[in-house]
């Protein structure tokens, strides 16, 4: 599986989280190189919101050889405001800032923290294909070449190979017929 929106996160994710025990988890869903799908790992089931004061302990689990991206998960009671990430200079600071900065240093891009409630789920990366966002250079690109054999046109009533001025004049030579 390569992993190409936010929502895959929310989607991985939702099998590792419990709401009836009232726990607040921290995931962290691992990528390689190519973003394909490694797993995920639950760093804390009890998780205080104190990212600085794990975020050793999280480089420590999830810095492997086949690991280039993860995101990290965090089962919320309630999402937290968008500007709660203000910190006193004013500046936009998620928790996860410092834990993004240091995974740098490891060679690790930490694509996004994602919050998730009962009801709603937030991210501080990118919510929907990756490719709608100004990411970063070092996302690889997933590009589509088609074959040959299917480079032409094709319509419904032409056939494979067939191209759109065959399709055309055959249709138009059918009706002349009529």
């Amino acid at each position: 599986m390569i992993i190409d929106s936010g929502w895959d996160f929310v989607l991985l994710a939702q099998e590792h989280l419990h709401w009836s025990d009232g726990s607040r988890r921290l995931l962290a869903i691992l990528m390689s190189d190519d973003l394909g799908y490694y797993g995920t790992h639950e760093i804390s089931a009890r998780y205080d919101g104190d990212m600085d004061a794990i975020a050793d302990e999280i480089l420590q689990v999830i810095d492997d050889d086949f690991i280039r991206y993860f995101a990290v998960v965090e089962q919320c009671a309630m999402i937290p405001e968008h500007n709660s990430f203000i910190n006193s200079a004013g500046e936009w600071r998620p928790p996860s800032e410092n834990l993004k900065e240091r995974a740098l240093d490891r060679g690790l891009f930490m694509i996004g923290h994602v919050f998730i409630d009962p009801v709603h789920w937030n991210s501080t990366g990118p919510m929907h294909s990756f490719k709608d966002y100004g990411m970063s250079a070092d996302l690889p690109a997933i590009t589509i070449t088609r074959p040959e054999r299917f480079s032409d046109w094709r319509s419904a009533s032409g056939g494979w190979g067939t191209s759109r001025r065959a399709s055309r004049d055959r249709e138009q030579g059918l009706l002349e017929e009529l």
